[in-house]
């Protein structure tokens, strides 16, 4: 009888999450699933989310790493729904 054995492995990235303007109190990181909902995630991570959620007050981009793509520029997340992954989020090191 032959056995197989089963792997899994758990997919997360890295991200950094600066509110600018507002200092290190307003700053994380976090590891999240690449599948995971931004909203729900970011709702649930970090406690000053739904101090600017709430207010309306809130623009989120997107921050690609201009050391491996120096023409890069932000991207406005319009769409909290969405998955990181949805976003093009599937590495370490963004800056949302």
């Amino acid at each position: 009888m032959e056995h197989k054995d089963k792997l899994e492995v758990e997919i997360v990235i890295k991200l950094s999450i600066d509110v600018q303007g507002k200092g290190k109190d307003y700053s994380a990181s976090i590891e999240v699933s690449p599948e995971a909902s931004m909203l729900t995630t970011l709702q649930g991570r970090l406690s000053f989310f739904k101090t600017f959620h709430q207010q309306r007050r809130m623009q989120l981009f997107i921050i690609p790493n201009t050391k491996e793509d120096p023409s890069a520029v932000p991207t406005l997340v319009d769409d909290l729904h969405k998955s990181f992954k949805d976003w093009g989020l599937k590495e370490d090191g963004v800056v949302l």
